[in-house]
C-alpha cells in the first residue's frame, strides 16, 4: 500500500509530465527515428547487443515475444517493435497526457498502453521477454531507482535494457 509521501510524489511526477508535454511539446515527436536509429546502430558494443537480443526474439517458439517499454512517449518504439520485430509492445508512462496522445497515433496498440509508474509496474511476475527502459531512468526520481529496477527485474524474464541520456 502507498503512503501519502508516495502519492504526492506520484502525482507530482504525473502533473510535471502532463506540463511538459502540454507547455513544451515533451513526447509529442511521434517521428522519434533517430532515437531507433541510434540505439540499433550508433551504441557500437551495446547496439550490436540490443539487436542481437531483438532478434533473437523473433526466434521463440510458438509464440510472440512480449516487451514491456517503461516510459512510452509518444509510443514510436512501441510501433517499431511490432511492426519491424513481430514484437507484442506493453508499455507504461506515468504521464496521462501522454500515454492519451500515444494511444491517439498508434490505435492498435492502445490497449497495450497504461498510465502508470516504474515503481509498482502492474503486471505478472516474469511476464515479458525484454523490459527496456531508455532515455528514462534519469526521469526517475532518486528515491525511486532502486524499486524501478526490482520492478523491472521482476517483471522480466529474459532481458532487460536501459540506456540513459546523461
Amino acid at each position: 500500500m502507498k503512503d501519502k509521501k508516495d502519492i504526492d510524489l506520484e502525482n507530482s511526477e504525473r502533473d510535471k509530465y502532463n506540463y511538459l508535454f502540454s507547455e513544451h511539446g515533451f513526447a509529442k515527436d511521434p517521428g522519434r527515428t533517430h532515437h531507433i536509429e541510434l540505439m540499433t546502430t550508433d551504441l557500437g558494443i551495446f547496439s550490436e547487443t540490443y539487436v542481437d537480443i531483438l532478434n533473437d526474439c523473433k526466434l521463440l517458439p510458438n509464440r510472440r515475444a512480449t516487451l514491456l517499454e517503461i516510459g512510452i512517449g509518444p509510443g514510436t518504439f512501441m510501433d517499431w517493435f511490432f511492426k519491424q520485430h513481430n514484437i507484442m509492445p506493453y508499455g507504461v508512462d506515468i504521464s496521462d497526457e501522454i500515454v492519451q496522445y500515444a494511444k491517439e497515433l498508434f490505435p492498435n496498440l492502445s490497449k497495450n498502453m497504461l498510465v502508470g509508474n516504474a515503481i509498482n509496474l502492474p503486471y505478472e511476475d516474469n511476464y515479458f521477454d525484454i523490459v527496456q527502459h531508455l532515455d528514462g531512468m534519469e526521469h526517475i526520481p532518486a528515491i525511486w531507482e532502486e524499486q524501478c529496477l526490482k520492478e523491472a527485474t521482476r517483471v522480466s524474464q529474459r532481458d532487460i535494457i536501459y540506456n540513459n541520456a546523461c
